[in-house]
C-alpha cells in the first residue's frame, strides 16, 4: 500500500472537514428574517364532508364541535402511522407585508391550499399517483391581501400511510422570498447547468481525442449526474421548468448514480486500486441502488425514506475509495498528484454534504457542485498539460521526421540519378538488341531466300532430270513411230505400184513381193500403234503426276500413282535397277493425289540414287 498517497488523502480530508464546520448552523430554505410563523396550526384527522359539487363543506368545518387538534408544526415526524389524509388549519399572525404568501417546503405527498373557501393551489394528486413526488418542492402560494388574516386550510394526502405532512410552513412576502431564493440559489442553478454541459462537452472532446470509450463514458456519467442533481436540487428549478416529477427524476438519478460514474472514472484513470476495491465499489453501488431508483420510479418505494441508509453507505464507499486509491502509484507523477487532489476535493465536498444532510456538522449550504466544478477544472488542466506534452512530442517527432525527410530526399535524388543512368543503359541495350534483331532478321530472310533458291534449284534439277527422262522416253516411241511411218510410206508406194501393174487381183495376191510389202506394212502399223500407246501412257503418267486439277483432298488409286511414277522414271530405272511390282487389292485412299505422286517420285529417285551400282 502506498503510504504517501494515503497520508496525502487523509491530510486533505482533515483540512477540509474542520473548514466545513466553520460555516455555522444550516439556514432554512430562505432567509429567516423573511419568515413569519403562523399564530396557530391545527389539524383534523381524516377527510371532511363535501358538498354537492365535491368541495369541502365549509359549514361543517366552522362548527365549534368539530375536533381540531392544535399542533406546534405539521412535519411528517409528528403524525401517526396509518394516517393518509389530514386537514390543516393555519391562522396567521398580523401580516403587514403588501404581498403575503404561504411558504411550503417538503410536501408529503400532495396538497390543496384553500383560502376564503377558494382553492388557491393544488400540487400533486389527491389519490395514489406516480406524480406525487413533491418532498423536494418549494411552493409559495400568493394570498389575497384584503382577507389575508383569514385562516388558510391545507388538504394533505399521503401516498403511503406512514408519512404525511409538510416540512416547513411560514408566511412570507412573495416578492421578497422570490428575490431571496434567486440570490441564494441562482449560483447553484447556474453551476449545475454548467457542470452538466461541461461534462457533455468534455466527453465529446475526450472522445475526439481518441480516449478509451469506458473512460469517456464514466467521466460523462459522473458530470451529467452531478449536473442533474445540482440543478434539480436548486429551489428555483420550478422557475426554469415547472414540472415537479421531471426534477424529482433528475435529482434521483443524479444523486444515487453519480458515484458509479465517479468510481468508474477513477478506476479507468488510476487502475482498480488496492485489491480491486475501486472496481468493486462502482459495480456494487450500481447493483444495489439502480434497482432502488427503478422501484422509486414505478412508485413501489420512496427513496427519501432510505436517505439515511444511503448516506452511511456513501460514507463507507468514500473510506474504501481512499484505501483503494492509496494502493496505486498515482503519486509518482505530477499529473497523478493533480488528479488525486481533484478526487480528494470531490470526495471531501461530497462527504461534507452527506454529513450536512445528516445534521452531523454545521454549515450554511451544500458544496458538492463546487467540488465537481473544481474537479472538472483540474481535469481540464490535466488535459491541457497532456495536450502540451503531446504538442512537444509532436514537435520533436516533426523535427525528426523533417530530418528523415531531408535524408530521404537526398536518397531519392541519388536513386533518381541511378535510375536515369540505368534507364540510359537499358535504352542503349534495347537499341543494340533492336539492331542485332534487325540484322538477325535480315540474315534469316537471306537464309530463307537462299534455302528457297536451293530448294528451287534442287527441284529444277530434279525436274530437269525428270523432263530429260520423260523426253527420252517420249523420243524413243516417237523415233520408232517415225521410222515405222517412213517404212509404211515406202510399203504403201510399193503396194500402190504393184496394184497399178497387176491386171488381176488374184494374181496380185499370189505375188510374193506384194505379200512381203503387205506384211511389212502391217508390222510397221503395229509398231506405230505401240509407239502411240507408249506415248499416250507416258503423257497420262505425266498428267497423273502433275494433277493440277486435283489439288483438293479426294479419293485416289495408289496403284495408278505408283504406275505413273514408274512410267515417268523409266529412263532412270531401266538401265540401273530392276523394279518388281506387286500390288495388293487396296481401296481408294483419301489424299492429295498430286502431292502423293511427288512423294512416290521422290522415293523412287532416292532409291535409284542410293544404288549407284544398280540392283
Amino acid at each position: 500500500m502506498n503510504k504517501t498517497a494515503t497520508s496525502f488523502a487523509l491530510n486533505i480530508l482533515m483540512l477540509l472537514l474542520p473548514a466545513f464546520s466553520l460555516f455555522g448552523q444550516q439556514a432554512p430554505r430562505v432567509f429567516p428574517e423573511l419568515f413569519h410563523s403562523p399564530r396557530e396550526m391545527a389539524i383534523y384527522r381524516g377527510p371532511l364532508p363535501v358538498d354537492e359539487q365535491g368541495r369541502p363543506d365549509w359549514y361543517f368545518i366552522n362548527q365549534e364541535w368539530v375536533s381540531w387538534e392544535i399542533v406546534p408544526d405539521i412535519s411528517p415526524d409528528h403524525f401517526q402511522v396509518g394516517e393518509q389524509e389530514i386537514w390543516v388549519r393555519i391562522v396567521p399572525d398580523s401580516l403587514k407585508m403588501a404581498d403575503p404568501g404561504l411558504y411550503l417546503y417538503g410536501i408529503y405527498d400532495a396538497v390543496e391550499v384553500y383560502h376564503n373557501r377558494h382553492l388557491l393551489k393544488r400540487l400533486g394528486q389527491m389519490h395514489e399517483s406516480y406524480f406525487n413526488k413533491l418532498y423536494d418542492e418549494v411552493l409559495v402560494v400568493p394570498i389575497p391581501g384584503r382577507r389575508a388574516q383569514e385562516p388558510v386550510y391545507l388538504h394533505l394526502f399521503a401516498e403511503f400511510p406512514d408519512r404525511i405532512g409538510v416540512s416547513q410552513i411560514a408566511y412570507v412576502s412573495e416578492s421578497a422570498s422570490f428575490d431571496a431564493l434567486v440570490r441564494s440559489e441562482m449560483t447553484k442553478m447556474i453551476m449545475g447547468i454548467l457542470i452538466f454541459f461541461a461534462g457533455l462537452l468534455m466527453g465529446v472532446f475526450l472522445k475526439r481525442r481518441r480516449h478509451d470509450l469506458n473512460f469517456v463514458l464514466s467521466f460523462a456519467v459522473f458530470n451529467l449526474c452531478v449536473g442533474m442533481y445540482v440543478t434539480a436540487s436548486s429551489d428555483i428549478r420550478s422557475f426554469l421548468l415547472n414540472v415537479p416529477l421531471f426534477w424529482h427524476v433528475c435529482a434521483t438519478i443524479g444523486f444515487f448514480l453519480f458515484p458509479v460514474g465517479f468510481y468508474a472514472f477513477v478506476e479507468h484513470t488510476v487502475g482498480k486500486g488496492y485489491r480491486g476495491i475501486i472496481g468493486i465499489l462502482w459495480r456494487l453501488h450500481l447493483v444495489i441502488w439502480l434497482p432502488m431508483v427503478i422501484l422509486d420510479f414505478i412508485d413501489l418505494i420512496h427513496l427519501d425514506r432510505l436517505m439515511t441508509l444511503y448516506q452511511f453507505f456513501l460514507i463507507g464507499e468514500i473510506a474504501l475509495a481512499a484505501v483503494g486509491i492509496s494502493g496505486t502509484t498515482i503519486m509518482n507523477t505530477a499529473n497523478g498528484r493533480i488528479f488525486l487532489i481533484g478526487v480528494t476535493i470531490v470526495g471531501g465536498f461530497g462527504l461534507h454534504d452527506i454529513l450536512l444532510d445528516m445534521n452531523l456538522i454545521r454549515s450554511k449550504t451544500d458544496i458538492l457542485h463546487w467540488g465537481a466544478f473544481w474537479f472538472i477544472m483540474l481535469l481540464a488542466s490535466l488535459v491541457e498539460r497532456r495536450f502540451v506534452f503531446l504538442q512537444q512530442e509532436l514537435a520533436a517527432y516533426s523535427g525528426d521526421l523533417e530530418t528523415k525527410s531531408r535524408a530521404l530526399e537526398a536518397t531519392n535524388s541519388q536513386m533518381a540519378l541511378h535510375r536515369e543512368t540505368l534507364e540510359k543503359r537499358v535504352r542503349d541495350r534495347n537499341l543494340d538488341l533492336t539492331r542485332k534483331n534487325r540484322d538477325l532478321t535480315e540474315t534469316l530472310d537471306e537464309l530463307r531466300e537462299t534455302q528457297r533458291q536451293l530448294v528451287l534449284r534442287e527441284r529444277m534439277a530434279s525436274l530437269g532430270n525428270l523432263v530429260a527422262g520423260v523426253a527420252h522416253e517420249v523420243n524413243t516411241p516417237v523415233g520408232a513411230v517415225n521410222s515405222a511411218a517412213d517404212v509404211a510410206g515406202r510399203c504403201i508406194r510399193q503396194i500402190k505400184n504393184a496394184i497399178n501393174q497387176a491386171g488381176d487381183l488374184a494374181l496380185l495376191r499370189e505375188d510374193p513381193n506384194f505379200r512381203k510389202w503387205m506384211d511389212l506394212l502391217q508390222q510397221n502399223v503395229r509398231v506405230m500403234r505401240e509407239g502411240g500407246a507408249r506415248i499416250t501412257r507416258i503423257v497420262k503418267s505425266l498428267r497423273d503426276f502433275s494433277r493440277r486439277d486435283e489439288a483438293e483432298f479426294q479419293k485416289a488409286n495408289l496403284h495408278e500413282g505408283i504406275e505413273s511414277a514408274l512410267t515417268l522414271l523409266q529412263h532412270e530405272l531401266k538401265n540401273k535397277v530392276r523394279v518388281n511390282t506387286r500390288f495388293e487389292d487396296i481401296p481408294l485412299v483419301d489424299c492429295h493425289p498430286n502431292e502423293l505422286n511427288q512423294v512416290f517420285v521422290n522415293l523412287l529417285m532416292n532409291a535409284v540414287q542410293a544404288m549407284p551400282e544398280g540392283g
